[in-house]
């Protein structure tokens, strides 16, 4: 990990091998952006992420090839209905890119990374069934 002081070296820090880049000047210019073209969309954003009264988060859950997720479709899974959770993404360990908004037919994979949103109680639940 790595803090860029200045956009412009941000890639220059990657060829040097971080892996993953910060550079609070362009983040707060597009926060910044967002404020203004979606205020409600970035208000709820600030308050899922930072707010210490909402029980409500975002999480990454890793399936285990010994779940009883694993192999099964997201259909079969029925998260929404066993847990209450809400699957944000699935990043797939094989391609490693993301499916946003995955359909009942994606069938999860072992190491398969869930981004789910749901009460803090909801996601312990879920991290259990996934190991």
């Amino acid at each position: 990990m790595a803090r860029a002081i200045a956009p412009e070296s941000v890639e220059i820090l990657r060829r040097a091998g971080a892996d993953y880049v910060i550079c609070p000047q362009k983040i707060g210019a597009l926060r910044l952006a967002a404020a203004a073209l979606r205020p409600q969309a970035s208000f709820f954003l600030d308050l899922l992420l930072r707010s210490e009264t909402l029980d409500l988060a975002i999480e990454e859950i890793e399936i285990q090839p010994q779940s009883s997720l694993c192999g099964k479709t997201l259909g079969e899974a029925n998260l929404p209905e066993r847990f209450g959770i809400l699957v944000v993404a699935i990043r797939d360990r094989e391609k490693g890119s993301f499916l946003f908004n995955p359909q009942g037919n994606t069938r999860l994979g072992p190491q398969d990374t869930l981004i789910v949103l749901g009460r803090t109680e909801q996601i312990l639940e879920l991290q259990k069934l996934a190991l």
